[in-house]
């Protein structure tokens, strides 16, 4: 995981609004903001202050006050999408935006958008920085 982390320009979390769900997405949250390599530094730390946390809202708890997650969160990365239940995405599959609901396609959309607004004046450092660049078919 870590080779893959040294070549990554963004970070999406996926988390839940329930105890751990939540759990889980903070702990990961957690490890890359304080997780120290060998010469003392702290080299995903700006990754997870730059991370985008999806809640996705396939499960909920009546015992779990969904907002605080939502702000727990927000204080520990760049951004929180909620992507609302969806038939479609419940059965694990290749997502088709066509076949989500479109509340569901407007929160896929909406994370795309979000996670794209970070590379935003900034100077990537993933594996296209490095020369690997997928060829596009003819």
């Amino acid at each position: 995981m870590q080779g893959s982390l040294r070549h990554a320009d963004s970070l999406v979390i996926v988390g839940a609004p329930t105890q751990d769900g939540a759990s889980r997405a903070s702990r990961t949250l957690q490890w890359l903001a304080t997780h120290e390599d060998e010469h003392g530094r702290f080299p995903y730390r700006q990754l997870a202050q730059d991370a985008v946390v999806v809640l996705s809202c396939d499960r909920s708890s009546p015992y779990v006050d969904e907002s605080v997650i939502r702000e727990h969160f927000r204080a520990r990365c760049r951004a929180v999408v909620e992507l609302p239940a969806d038939p479609h995405l419940s059965t694990g599959g290749i997502v088709d935006l066509d076949a989500l609901s479109p509340a569901a396609r407007d929160a896929a959309l909406n994370l795309a958008a979000t996670v794209a607004e970070g590379f935003q004046g900034r100077r990537t450092t993933g594996l296209a920085a490095h020369g690997f660049r997928a060829e596009m078919p003819r």
